[in-house]
């Protein structure tokens, strides 16, 4: 599955799996996202067994054609340099 944000531009530091779905992402400005990826996500590859239309198949904002949801996001004011599940 290849998926991007709608953010055009994260400079990501680190980042967590939470669940199947679900991911935490720390970037540089010390902001922190949860993004999971919609119900409605294709992750149909007979379409396109090779994978290369996903690479030239651009959708919004020249990113993947599938985007995640951002579920939510705050500012730490940090740089956070791990992220980890208790």
């Amino acid at each position: 599955m290849f998926c991007t944000t709608s953010i055009p531009c994260r400079w990501v530091t680190s980042s967590c799996v939470l669940d199947y779905n679900t991911m935490a992402i720390g970037d540089k400005f010390g902001s922190v996202s949860i993004v999971r990826l919609p119900h409605n996500v294709n992750d149909n590859v007979e379409e396109d067994p090779t994978g290369t239309k996903s690479l030239w198949d651009r959708g919004l904002l020249s990113g993947a054609s599938q985007k995640a949801e951002c579920i939510a996001a705050f500012h730490l004011g940090e740089t956070p340099l791990s992220l980890q599940v208790r």
